[in-house]
């Protein structure tokens, strides 16, 4: 387990919450209302299932490629 909870909101657009993931380097997310609790995790699947799969793909590579 991480230390610190890396979270998206439930208000943020698919694409940024997949360039968060990748940036991030992880596959789930958990997603937080506008009074911080926890409404659901989302995971880089369900995203590349239902938007934008190629930025998720992209994202995948870059959560996957080891840190230089």
């Amino acid at each position: 387990m991480t230390s610190d909870i890396l979270y998206c909101r439930d208000s943020d657009s698919t694409d940024d919450v997949a360039k968060n993931m990748g940036r991030n380097k992880v596959r789930r997310l958990a997603v937080l209302d506008v009074n911080k609790r926890l409404v659901g995790i989302v995971t880089l699947g369900d995203l590349a299932s239902h938007t934008n799969y190629l930025l998720c793909g992209e994202m995948l590579g870059k959560i996957c490629r080891e840190a230089a």
